[in-house]
């Protein structure tokens, strides 16, 4: 038996003369097929659903004294009907229908307002009150959660979030404390002594460092690359410096103050006030980080599964596979998050949507398929490993009328096949999709919503899911 349709085992000789055989792209590994010694046919020895949680996980789940409302749960569920419903016309079914995808967007703009409601109550607390403990921040949100049906991923969501600011306040505390002058906390971050002045200001989690000198700047700036080796420093990393007032900082020596450190180039700081609009920027991007979203709205396979349906032939199966599977990529490699963050923070500092589409797409600063060229270049082999391991061609023939598998092999594709779907993705319709992120922000305003809602309204969404939040939230001009 030959290994692949290209050695010419998918042919009509190989079958009886006017057998029927056809072939689909199946989300199942080709070694769960196993073979019947009587008839030469395939059966699929199906195993649990992948993605559904095992007991030990439910078990975990803290006891709510109330009906959470879950928006994926409650979405599957419109279109189910009880048995009395089923017997009715299907106008009247429609209408039912109709009645609970009604109420469904209702409890789902409610919700996401809660939780806007609930980050905003959150920031206003720590930035008033910073050694604010766990318990009184829990308080707040448990508070909430029955009004607003939170569920318990949510309410997971708030908690791993207080924690984090628990954790990185602490360390902040911590290293300021043990570095009271500006001098020697700098060269403990960076591993040298800046040559000119340095001022830190100090925030309920983050230390914000105003360097006076350019070349402290760079210094701290390109610390992610240089590692503190003063000779690895090239002349890009001067002219992104230049091109740049402040920067939140990916790394430092020190690991507690990963995700706590931002600067500012002092020397192109024209005054306080102006100092002051970049260290709330940078810190937003920190707090920003408190509540990325867990992308949780569909599973690996259950997407695969649902693009695989709607190719309409095998060909079209994988395309819609590679492309899919490319956009995910980019979205969980921190591509899209990267973009996300900045528009939160330009926005949050006064910045309209049309000057942040300029700086985003114009500054190199921001030319993210530079920053994750490695990770780019990653991409295809990691998809063709994922296909030939999760899906395979299943060949079927008409026996009887009912289709029997007799041939089962993993999909089998090159990475060339993959590569014009990462220009695609990554270039073309990344200028689209940040179009439509940066509309969602403009059409909420014309709703109404003001800058700071707008805020905790997106701080909670997946950037891919601004455009679908902003149709479910109700104008405030018409409430």
């Amino acid at each position: 038996m030959k290994n692949s349709p290209e050695d010419s085992f998918f042919c009509a000789e190989n079958f009886p003369e006017g057998s029927k055989t056809s072939q689909k792209i199946e989300v199942k590994r080709s070694e769960d097929f196993s073979q019947s010694t009587s008839d030469f046919s395939y059966h699929y020895n199906k195993s649990k659903d992948k993605w559904e949680s095992s007991p030990e996980e439910e078990s975990k789940k803290r006891r709510l004294g109330y009906s959470p409302f879950d928006p994926q749960l409650e979405l599957k569920n419109i279109k189910n009907l009880s048995s009395e419903e089923q017997n009715l016309s299907d106008d009247n079914k429609r209408k039912i229908h109709a009645k609970k995808l009604a109420n469904f967007k209702k409890e789902l703009a409610n919700q996401k307002e809660g939780i806007a409601m609930v980050i905003e109550e959150l920031r206003g607390l720590v930035e008033s009150i910073p050694d604010i403990v766990t318990e009184t921040l829990l308080e707040r949100v448990m508070g909430l959660a029955s009004k607003y049906k939170f569920t318990n991923d949510q309410l997971d969501f708030f908690e791993n979030a207080i924690e984090e600011y628990q954790e990185k306040h602490a360390a902040v505390e911590k290293y300021r404390t043990m570095y009271p002058s500006d001098i020697d906390l700098f060269e403990v971050c960076f591993g040298k002594k800046p040559k000119g002045e340095i001022k830190i200001i100090k925030g309920p989690m983050t230390l914000y460092f105003r360097c006076f000198d350019q070349k402290d700047f760079v210094f701290a700036s390109s610390f992610y690359k240089h590692g503190g080796d003063e000779t690895k420093i090239q002349s890009e990393d001067f002219t992104s410096a230049n091109s740049n007032l402040g920067m939140a900082l990916r790394m430092v020596k020190i690991k507690d103050l990963l995700g706590v450190v931002t600067a500012e180039n002092s020397g192109k700081v024209h005054n306080d006030e102006e100092s002051e609009r970049i260290r709330i920027h940078e810190d937003q991007h920190q707090f920003n980080k408190l509540f990325e979203p867990c992308e949780l709205q569909e599973y690996f396979f259950e997407m695969m599964e649902r693009v695989v349906e709607e190719g309409k032939t095998p060909a079209e199966a994988v395309e819609n596979l590679i492309y899919s599977l490319v956009k995910l990529s980019r979205k969980y490699m921190g591509f899209d998050s990267s973009a996300r963050d900045e528009i939160l923070a330009h926005y949050r500092g006064g910045t309209t949507t049309e000057v942040i589409f300029k700086q985003i797409t114009n500054s190199p600063i921001y030319d993210y398929m530079e920053s994750y060229k490695n990770k780019i270049a990653q991409i295809p082999a990691a998809i063709k490993e994922d296909l030939q391991k999760e899906v395979s061609e299943v060949f079927y023939q008409d026996v009887s009328g009912l289709p029997v598998a007799i041939y089962v092999q993993a999909l089998k594709i090159r990475e060339s096949d993959i590569q014009p779907y990462i220009d695609l993705v990554f270039r073309d319709e990344y200028k689209t999709d940040l179009k439509k992120w940066l509309d969602s922000i403009d059409r909420l305003e014309q709703k109404g919503y003001t800058r700071d809602k707008i805020m905790n309204l997106l701080s909670q969404e997946p950037i891919n899911s601004w455009p679908n939040l902003t149709r479910r939230m109700k104008s405030k001009i018409e409430l």
